[in-house]
């Protein structure tokens, strides 16, 4: 006996919809992929391969390498540390965006950077500036359009990052 099945609501409908949109999510136009960086120890001839880097900074004393991770696919995205005295990396902030430029403040203890990670995927996406310890914690997103940026301006996307002397 065949069973009669109930009209499908609307968002049962809609459902499919976007199981299709998540398999033909991709990266924007414009977002590359990064290059690999080999770090050589030349006293010991030792050397560290790190794929997909685009933005990089060295800390003063070259022994915090800060870099921005974009690998061709959509996850593994975002603003790491190497510690080269311990060799472990750790991870500032984590997710699919453009990471536009970077700054270390004077004591190194966080590093300001600005991303449209808030707004990727619009056509035209907001960028804000956020902030972060050195160790991974404390993000803070500090200014944005409506929250320290008047209303219709935007931060624009070629901008840079700098500590002021009072930070």
């Amino acid at each position: 006996k065949k069973e009669d099945k109930p009209p499908l609501t609307d968002s049962q409908e809609k459902e499919p919809a976007k199981q299709e949109e998540k398999k033909e999510e991709k990266k924007m136009t414009g977002h590359g992929s990064g290059n690999e960086v080999v770090l050589h120890q030349l006293s010991t001839g030792k050397e560290i391969k790190i794929a997909n880097v685009g933005l990089q900074q060295w800390n003063k004393a070259g022994t915090m390498f800060f870099y921005q991770a974009t690998p061709e696919t959509l996850t593994g995205h975002g603003l790491f540390v190497l510690d080269l005295k311990t060799e472990k990396t750790t991870p500032l902030v984590e997710g699919l965006a453009q990471y536009r430029t970077m700054s270390l403040n004077e004591d190194e203890s966080r590093i300001a950077f600005l991303s449209d990670i808030d707004d990727y995927r619009s056509k035209n996406p907001n960028h804000s500036i956020h902030v972060v310890n050195t160790d991974g914690k404390g993000l803070q997103k500090i200014a944005q359009t409506g929250n320290g940026i008047p209303d219709g301006w935007q931060i624009p996307r070629g901008s840079s990052v700098r500590w002021s002397e009072n930070e």
